[in-house]
């Protein structure tokens, strides 16, 4: 099926992103004031399986270095939202961020 937006019934609204698989991958172009430490959170559902998203930072050549490595929990349903956050240590500048998906992981 693929990646894919859907209408959210998360707080707030709007869409998220759905039929993730192990291997997808999101790309972000962030642009970062100052270079530090910044809180990194994620809003995710999954209905039976937990699993793991990694946040990597892309250089200019291309090459992608992982930042974190998160481990989200089963929350029973795909419109049953949890947070779960991170820390990431961000260079000032334009950055290409990417998230991606190694694996998938049951519970």
């Amino acid at each position: 099926m693929g990646t894919q937006l859907e209408t959210t019934s998360d707080v707030g609204g709007g869409q998220n992103i759905s039929y993730l698989d192990a291997g997808d991958y999101l790309d972000y172009y962030i642009d970062v004031a100052q270079a530090g430490t910044y809180p990194v959170t994620y809003r995710t559902a999954a209905l039976q399986e937990s699993g793991e998203v990694q946040m990597k930072i892309i250089s200019p050549s291309g090459s992608a270095s992982t930042l974190h490595t998160v481990r989200f929990p089963p929350t029973g349903g795909w419109q049953t939202w949890t947070t779960t956050s991170a820390t990431a240590e961000l260079p000032a500048g334009g950055n290409t961020s990417g998230s991606s998906l190694p694996s998938r992981c049951s519970t």
